[in-house]
């Protein structure tokens, strides 16, 4: 899956590790793409962590098979129970 891709390699340029080695889907809707064209939005969670201690939440948002955004969410939650 290309949001795993994107998620993958976000976490790696920003010295992240991507937590559950997995992504998904969060939400879904019919757009319009910059060429007008129609397309499906989808936007995508993950977890990460910053620091090997805490888990923050990202999100994918995919327009069509093009990656539109990548955003890293803070203040992190502590991994630990």
């Amino acid at each position: 899956e290309l949001a795993m891709m994107y998620s993958s390699r976000a976490c790696r340029d920003q010295g992240f590790q991507l937590l559950d080695g997995s992504v998904h889907l969060s939400g879904l809707g019919l757009t319009r793409c910059p060429d007008k064209r129609r397309c499906l939005s989808r936007k995508f969670r993950f977890s990460y962590s910053s620091d090997h201690f805490h888990r923050s939440d990202g999100v994918v948002i995919m327009l069509g098979d093009h990656l539109e955004r990548i955003i890293f969410s803070s203040p992190p939650k502590s991994l630990e129970a």
